[in-house]
């Protein structure tokens, strides 16, 4: 009896013990694995990104021009060729047109001083009135008048290089050898050397945050380790009917490095806080409008409800709900129901907020 009495003890506390273990588990609950980063203060803004092209200044631009309709004969430059002062740039011609008009004038101005000779002869004979003499007198001058212009923007009539005015860079070159051009058409466009300006698009749903004086960061497609520092300078009231984009101009103070023609991408500071409670973007999560996120105290994760601020990519600001310090959970947060045991981790490779 005794040994019967042992038995089913010795079987009671073998059941007891196998259960213990899922018993607990059923009191603990799940325990998920996260990783967590704490809320920190310092400085935070919010950076707009757009993309443009680096140019030439429009009051450091030039063009060189014929005065009188022209043939060209050969050019003496290239695109984005340096040039000094006094070197030739192009060779051109009078067209038969500006010739003919040389060729008037002088048979003008020929004619004006022979029939105001003659005039005066019969003015000295008393068969000229003084109207007569006057009018002569005027139609020479007229015809010398013409016959000044013509030589001056015609010339001899032979061939004539212009030359570079000053110290600069060959911009673009609209004609080609063997063109007959008007008078004043551009020949060749040409800019100063020393300074550039950019122009980056704008999305018209983006033109209200951008305003003059704001900072911007310029680094080039091709070498994003380079960064120069300039201010927006104007925003373009009327879309680019080609790229659909409002342009905005920026003043470099220093921008050497950058070659007009190429691609830039601009960084403008819209907005910023020097002093701010800053999380990892992925710490927000959100219940239609609402953003929350979860932190950890003594090993349970805690809902918390919370007001983000700016936002720059990277980090967020939270304006309420957030103390800097916190432990906030940046990675498994999907997974996490308020009042959770989790295990917590720092970020593999992660930033200093």
């Amino acid at each position: 009896m005794k040994k019967t009495a042992y038995v089913m003890a010795i079987a009671t506390l073998l059941c007891a013990c196998n259960r213990t273990p899922s018993a607990a588990s059923e009191a603990t609950g799940p325990t998920a694995t996260v990783q967590v980063q704490r809320a920190a203060s310092g400085p935070i803004e919010q950076v707009l990104q757009a993309y443009g092209t680096v140019e030439y200044p429009p009051q450091s631009q030039s063009t060189v021009s014929s005065q009188s309709e022209a043939t060209i004969e050969q050019i003496l430059v290239a695109n984005g060729q340096s040039v000094r002062r006094g070197e030739p740039l192009i060779r051109i011609k009078p067209s038969a047109a500006a010739l003919q008009e040389l060729h008037n004038a002088r048979n003008d101005a020929t004619a004006a001083t022979q029939e105001l000779a003659r005039v005066t002869r019969l003015f000295g004979q008393h068969l000229a009135t003084n109207a007569d003499l006057t009018q002569a007198r005027q139609a020479m001058g007229n015809a010398r008048s013409a016959l000044t212009s013509a030589n001056t923007r015609v010339g001899a009539g032979g061939t004539r290089v212009l030359y570079a005015e000053s110290d600069t860079t060959v911009v673009s070159i609209p004609v080609a050898r063997g063109d007959i051009v008007a008078a004043d058409a551009p020949l060749i466009h040409l800019a100063r050397k020393g300074g550039v300006m950019v122009r980056l698009g704008i999305e018209p749903s983006d033109a209200s945050a951008v305003k003059p004086g704001m900072p911007v960061v310029v680094s080039p497609v091709y070498d994003s380790t380079q960064r120069l520092e300039g201010v927006v300078a104007e925003v373009m009231d009327q879309v680019d009917p080609q790229t659909r984009l409002l342009q905005a101009t920026i003043t470099l103070p220093a921008a050497d490095g950058l070659l007009p023609g190429s691609t830039v991408r601009g960084a403008i500071g819209i907005q910023r806080r020097n002093q701010a409670v800053r999380v990892a973007r992925s710490a927000l999560l959100y219940e239609g409008d609402q953003a929350y996120l979860f932190i950890v105290e003594r090993g349970t994760a805690r809902r918390v409800l919370v007001t983000p601020g700016i936002d720059d990519g990277t980090w967020v600001e939270v304006q309420k709900g957030l103390k800097a310090g916190e432990e906030v959970v940046v990675a498994g947060n999907y997974e996490l129901e308020d009042g959770m045991s989790v295990v917590s981790t720092p970020p593999q490779g992660a930033q200093t907020p």
